[in-house]
């Protein structure tokens, strides 16, 4: 009832969900793009959600957790990833081609393999699925955003709202 015309793009959404595949949504702002994962979401009765609003400066930190300061105490090299994306069944990934390189390449091998790195070890990730959103495509020449963006199995344009009876029902 909240997402007006939205129908096909939630069906979307839960195929990726069931089929453990990432999905791509590009579309101009205002288009419910967060809203549809965040009502998606709510309904899964047991699952996190790990979103993330990319920009230029951020790091890896922000989708992996900061350092261990206990760990580094101990010679080790560790994150605190819980309540992080490795630690949630689902990462939202918002203006994903806004956030650094080094950030995006960095969620390759999580996308990719489901998997984090854990000191000196590789640990499997919970992750079942991952959003992305953007109102603009990669960079064509930024070989480090096409690779997360093939990543992404599912890519959808996310129409605005043009159905007269649909705009007045959202009103």
């Amino acid at each position: 009832q909240y997402l007006v015309g939205r129908r096909k793009y939630l069906a979307l959404m839960n195929l990726a969900l069931v089929a453990r595949a990432h999905m791509f949504m590009l579309s101009k702002p205002g288009t419910a793009k967060s809203m549809m994962v965040d009502q998606v979401m709510l309904r899964i009765s047991g699952a996190t959600l790990f979103s993330l609003l990319f920009d230029k400066f951020e790091a890896k930190d922000a989708m992996f957790g900061p350092p261990s300061i206990k760990a580094l105490k101990e010679g080790e090299r560790r994150r605190e990833f819980e309540g992080y994306g490795p630690d949630a069944e689902v990462v939202f990934a918002d203006e994903i081609w806004k956030g650094s390189e080094a950030a995006t390449t960095a969620m390759l091998e999580l996308v990719n393999e489901r998997r984090h790195q854990v000191g000196h070890r590789k640990e499997a990730a919970k992750l079942w699925s991952m959003f992305a959103a953007s109102n603009e495509l990669p960079e064509p020449t930024n070989n480090n955003l096409a690779a997360i963006y093939d990543r992404f199995g599912l890519r959808v344009y996310v129409d605005q709202i043009e159905d007269p009876a649909e705009m007045i029902q959202l009103l």
